[in-house]
């Protein structure tokens, strides 16, 4: 069963009720909410006990450029050190 609640940053209640369900995610409004805000609220979670499971994304919406795309994966590392 899912179980929607208000947005925690308006309200309490949805930590309240997250203690009791078996899973707890947040969903996001895809390129409208701020991922701080969505970082913001998994910390009040995380602050009270509650483990966010993960973050469901509404509102994606398929384009020709979206759908005939190639995505990569990119590497990067940084190291600190010092010089003799």
């Amino acid at each position: 069963m899912l179980v929607g609640t208000p947005p925690i940053l308006a309200e309490t209640d949805p930590a309240i009720v997250s203690l009791y369900a078996g899973t707890n995610s947040i969903v996001a409004h895809f390129m409208k909410n701020q991922i701080k805000k969505v970082e913001y609220t998994i910390k009040r979670f995380e602050k009270v006990g509650i483990e966010v499971k993960g973050v469901i994304l509404k509102g994606i919406e398929r384009t020709a450029r979206s759908s005939y795309g190639y995505g990569g994966y990119g590497y990067y590392s940084y190291a600190y050190g010092s010089e003799k």
